[in-house]
């Protein structure tokens, strides 16, 4: 019995998820901001345009400081362990401040 169509197919099947996971961890992360009251998407999308790296990156750290911590294995996780859609500020944050190369 031939097994040599079985390592083509996960090695194709492997390649196309290992992409579609790349492509959608590096797409900019989708916002809700009716979650976050205390923050305006004007101001915030105001800083970006004008690549405002010092705000957004006190926006950062005061979010991360907040809401964030960093476990054992290096990973940034919620305090909270909350897991809503458009519950990542951090992550639109660090998205804009990596495609502005302000650090």
């Amino acid at each position: 019995m031939k097994i040599n169509w079985v390592i083509k197919y996960y090695f194709v099947v492997f390649i196309g998820i290992f992409i579609l996971v790349y492509k959608i961890e590096n797409s900019e992360p989708f916002m809700n901001w009716s979650l976050y009251p205390e923050i305006s998407e004007p101001k915030i999308q105001r800083l970006i345009k004008e690549k405002n790296c010092e705000e957004l990156e006190k926006i950062f750290a005061k979010e991360y400081e907040t809401n964030y911590k960093t476990n054992s294995l290096g990973f940034i996780i919620r305090k909270d362990k909350l897991s809503v859609r458009g519950l990542n500020l951090l992550k639109y944050l660090k998205y804009h401040l990596a495609e502005t190369n302000c650090y």
